[in-house]
């Protein structure tokens, strides 16, 4: 058997997710049915991040094994022809059997758009959410800031679990243009929806919404109702996973 780390890229729009489900079509069946037609074996995949309904991903990492040794010259070329559209294999690498690519990150990065103007726009409406009143963003800037580190994100999940600390790497923004702001956080792992929530609570924050005081009180209060609304899953984009390169391939 062989162990294949797979990137692959999506519109998240017309889907339920990565995770299969009842409810309607998922990344993980679509990519799935296409493998195993094209390889001929049953295909079990591993994702790095089981991204929400309608959340997009421009670095997802899966991981398979297969049977065979896959040329993988032609193998990106003869699998984006049985893959819909609105997903995209970007690469493909034989790596070590014992690489699991969930288990083996050292952080994620997701990315969030913030339309703000007057009025949605007519190409990003898809990919972003659009904020009408105008945002401080120094302010949320500022405030970021004491999200960096080791916590208890409490405050910024949707569902309780044993153990809320995560340790956030970096938060950056930048303005793309006038009216598209984006939003970039880096951490060892995430909560169910907290970067949708730390999205919220910033826009919270720009707009002078927020009923705490601040994002430190927020942290300290590990009260998800004092915190911003979830923002909306349509502008999260799943950027990139980092791995240990050398553990990655050591045993090849």
């Amino acid at each position: 058997m062989y162990n294949y780390k797979l990137i692959i890229s999506y519109d998240g729009s017309q889907y339920f997710g990565w995770q299969k489900t009842i409810s309607g079509p998922s990344i993980e069946e679509t990519l799935q049915t296409c493998l195993t037609t094209l390889l001929q074996q049953k295909i079990i995949l591993q994702a790095a991040s089981r991204t929400d309904r309608g959340v997009h991903a421009y670095g997802q990492v899966v991981n398979f094994f297969a049977v065979i040794k896959i040329p993988l010259s032609t193998f990106l070329f003869r699998l984006n022809q049985l893959l819909p559209k609105d997903i995209r294999a970007l690469s493909i690498k034989k790596v070590a059997d014992s690489f699991h690519p969930t288990l083996d990150v050292l952080s994620k990065s997701y990315v969030y758009n913030i339309y703000n103007a007057s009025y949605p726009s007519a190409f990003y409406h898809q990919y972003s959410w659009h904020i009408h009143e105008n945002i401080n963003i120094k302010k949320m800037e500022s405030e970021s800031k004491s999200l960096i580190g080791n916590h208890d994100f409490s405050s910024f999940t949707n569902r309780k679990e044993q153990n809320n600390v995560r340790e956030i790497y970096s938060i950056n923004m930048q303005q793309k243009s006038k009216s598209l702001l984006q939003i970039t956080v880096t951490g060892n792992n995430f909560l169910y929806k907290m970067v949708r929530n730390i999205v919220g609570s910033l826009v919270y924050v720009g707009c002078r919404k927020l009923l705490c005081y601040d994002l430190l009180s927020l942290l300290k209060a590990k009260d998800r109702k004092l915190a911003g609304v979830c923002a909306p899953a349509n502008g999260l984009f799943l950027q990139e996973i980092h791995y240990d390169q050398e553990k990655m391939y050591n045993d090849l």
